[in-house]
């Protein structure tokens, strides 16, 4: 990742750091955009406010 670029999280496919403006946030998750159109269907997504009581 270059300096100088807004880190925002971990990548969730590839474990990588993710910037502002390369990622895809879906279902509470951080992706790079790329990870997430190549590998996202192999994520399980479990939607936290399924689990509150």
């Amino acid at each position: 990742m270059a300096a100088g670029k807004d880190f925002v999280d971990m990548c969730v496919i590839c474990k990588q750091g993710v910037s502002r403006e390369d990622m895809d946030y879906q279902k509470g998750k951080v992706f790079h955009a790329q990870c997430f159109t190549e590998h996202g269907n192999t994520v399980s997504m479990i939607d936290p406010e399924a689990c509150s009581p």
